[in-house]
């Protein structure tokens, strides 16, 4: 940690000679200390999201403030050839969020496609971001990591487990996830490694090594709010303390060179130049990786973020008034942060004097690598006969056209489809509730508009929509027959101008509910019966429902019950709702429409 470091400027669009060369090794040493010194290249790569095509990616600003087009994976790993060309120590990895995108076809793919990618470029490790744990975190060790296939994970290539580029069929990354601050509550043990070391030389065999301590956002797990990544099963730890304890830990092994890679960032001013360090808002709200930065012990020597998909380069001072560089390479594929570090072979340490960091931008200048470009052809014309696959069929339309009690037919089909997901808790689920604000589209008898459709025949292209709005878990949670009874009250609220709203929630079939319009807001719903048999006051059942059933309004004309936030002992099943859907379908084969007889008004 010696010596004060370079202050990190802006660069030219690409990574031109002088940028190349300076974050070769930052200052070249005298004569005579080059056996003593060991040159590193870091390069991280963050928030790719599934985002395998540069279509969508926004550009990036130049430092003259014009624009640059950006993205897409076959340009990214031409970049990253052209900065590890000549380095002997190029350590490659992420910051997290490399799964749970907006491109289809990664994203149904279950981010088979990224990792084949992050495979490729040799990727050393990557942080555990929050949409990492998009599903349950045996998801992430079992499946992505260690390549687990079939039984809970899906019928091998049809919902996981699908072929690469290479006709292989996925086996996992070829690199660990790790997370520090992400715990199992049974435990209090994390659920992946909490630190990573790696060892490097320089020409003269002389060898250091350095530990990256990864981080992840805490409000990732345990916050209905966060909505797909929320497991109950985690909890979260301090940033700061957890970073500062590791950092204790390697130094007691002997490791003094120590970077941080924290899924946690800062925001900028926007329109700022990708290179630049400008107005960061270090809030706890938005900017807490930037806190997290100025705040962990002067043994952390760089420091990499991630999480707000925004592009600075900034060097901010540690609790001991040393210069620290801390570094953001947006999202999508945008760019790539790029530092060099020089160890002192002796003492293991870092010159801070000498450190380079800049953001290279993923500039369209270069020739998209050929190997690369053939991978992100073959997903995407995997996809394309993925979307025509028969995932099962329909008996007659199946919509979500509400009859005069607020009850449709696919509303009572999501809710069948959530009960059954909740029957694989171990205390499974008594019935299902479904807010009918969002449901997936419609499925028609008639032939649709996909080549290849039939009668009757569901493809996977027609319910590739979701019940939420959005993916959101499928949760099991007690509630008592009186908070039941409260939330189906909910159904009617009087709101500003004094008038009824009226928002149906649809119910599982085992359930019966009649109520009376006549009556006052508060006071409609006469009888519940849940499996025959009245709905019991004092009675705890257990009820499944998507996450936001428990939370509140959380999307744009999303609506809320909140006596359900009362419910307690929450339980993730495996799967989004998005996915159960499209697994139900498969399991029923042929889904016939419910008969709308489960609601009745007594008025």
């Amino acid at each position: 940690m010696r010596g004060r470091p370079v202050p990190a400027l802006g660069t030219a669009v690409a990574c031109v000679a002088a940028v190349c060369a300076l974050l070769a090794g930052g200052t070249p040493a005298a004569a005579g200390e080059a056996d003593r010194e060991i040159p590193v290249q870091l390069l991280d790569v963050t928030d790719l999201h599934g985002q395998l095509q540069p279509t969508g990616v926004a550009p990036v600003t130049n430092p003259d403030g014009t624009k640059s087009a950006v993205g897409g994976l076959a340009y990214l790993a031409t970049h990253l050839a052209q900065l590890r060309t000549g380095q002997r120590n190029s350590i490659t990895f992420s910051t997290g969020d490399n799964f749970t995108g907006w491109e289809q076809d990664s994203f149904w793919l279950r981010g088979e496609p990224i990792v084949e990618f992050l495979n490729q470029q040799h990727v050393r490790f990557a942080t555990v971001g929050n949409h990492e744990l998009d599903s349950r975190p045996e998801w992430l060790t079992d499946h992505m990591v260690d390549g687990a296939c079939g039984g809970e994970y899906g019928t091998v290539g049809v919902a996981s487990c699908f072929p690469d580029s290479t006709g292989r069929r996925y086996h996992g990354t070829d690199f660990p996830y790790s997370s520090a601050n992400i715990v199992d509550k049974r435990t209090g043990r994390p659920i992946a490694p909490p630190y990573v070391v790696e060892t490097v030389r320089n020409d003269a065999g002389r060898a250091a090594r350095i530990g990256f301590i990864n981080l992840t956002v805490p409000d990732t797990v345990g916050n209905l709010r966060t909505i797909l990544s929320f497991n109950p099963s985690l909890a979260a730890l301090d940033e700061v303390r957890t970073a500062d304890h590791y950092a204790q830990v390697l130094q007691s092994q002997g490791v003094q060179a120590i970077v941080l890679n924290i899924h946690d960032g800062g925001v900028p001013k926007s329109g700022t130049p990708y290179d630049s360090c400008s107005d960061i808002d270090s809030s706890l709200e938005w900017g807490m990786g930037m806190a997290v930065a100025k705040a962990v012990t002067p043994a952390i020597d760089a420091v990499f973020t991630g999480h707000q998909h925004q592009l600075f380069n900034c060097v901010v001072d540690d609790p001991a008034g040393n210069p620290r560089p801390v570094i953001e390479a947006g999202a999508y594929g945008q760019a790539v942060a790029a530092m060099s570090l020089t160890l002192d072979a002796d003492t293991g340490d870092v010159d801070r004097s000498r450190t380079v960091a800049h953001n290279i931008a993923n500039t369209h200048d270069v020739t998209p690598d050929p190997t690369t470009q053939a991978m992100v052809d073959h997903w995407s014309g995997y996809f394309a006969g993925y979307q025509q696959t028969t995932v099962g069929a329909v008996a007659a339309d199946v919509t979500a056209a509400r009859n005069p009690a607020g009850e449709s037919t696919m509303g009572d089909a999501v809710a069948d489809m959530e009960l059954w997901e909740g029957q694989r808790d171990p205390h499974a689920a008594d019935l299902a509730l479904v807010k009918q604000i969002f449901l997936p589209p419609d499925l028609t008898y008639a032939p649709g508009q996909v080549p290849g459709d039939s009668p009757g025949r569901v493809l996977f292209a027609e319910v590739a929509g979701s019940p939420g709005g959005q993916s959101q878990p499928v949760v099991n949670a007690d509630l008592t027959g009186d908070q039941l009874r409260a939330v189906l009250e909910q159904q009617w609220r009087t709101d500003a101008s004094g008038a009824t709203v009226f928002t149906p929630l649809a119910v599982s079939r085992n359930v019966t509910c009649t109520y009376d319009t006549s009556r006052p807001v508060g006071d409609r719903v006469r009888a519940v019966r849940v499996a025959g048999r009245p709905l019991a006051p004092g009675r705890t059942y257990r009820v499944a429902a998507s996450v936001t059933f428990f939370e509140g309004p959380v999307y744009a004309q999303d609506t809320a019950y909140p006596a359900a936030a009362a419910a307690t002992r929450h339980y993730r099943l495996p799967d989004e709702d998005r996915f159960a859907w499209v697994d139900y379908l498969r399991h029923v084969g042929v889904l016939r429409p419910p008969d709308t007889d489960r609601v009745r008004d007594l008025a």
